[in-house]
């Protein structure tokens, strides 16, 4: 008899706790100004998920986005 394949229950994605650890950065700093790409670096996740976290975030309206230059910084309200 084969493996059975499939599953009844798909896996759970961590980014909740991702984004409540940049919430709480956000709020620890509230006059600095991030970029994406340190946001990326600094939490060792992908480009969408931060992303994901930071569209998210402008939505709630808890954070606002400034571009300068060619580049989109967000800080929090």
């Amino acid at each position: 008899m084969k493996k059975q394949i499939g599953s009844k229950t798909l896996p759970q994605a961590d980014s909740s706790a991702t984004e409540a650890k940049v919430r709480a950065l956000f709020k620890e700093n509230k006059e600095l100004y991030f970029s994406q790409k340190e946001l990326v670096e600094e939490f060792e996740k992908s480009n969408p998920c931060i992303n994901k976290i930071l569209r998210k975030l402008l939505a709630e309206k808890v954070i606002l986005r400034k571009r300068a230059a060619s580049r989109y910084y967000y800080k929090l309200c």
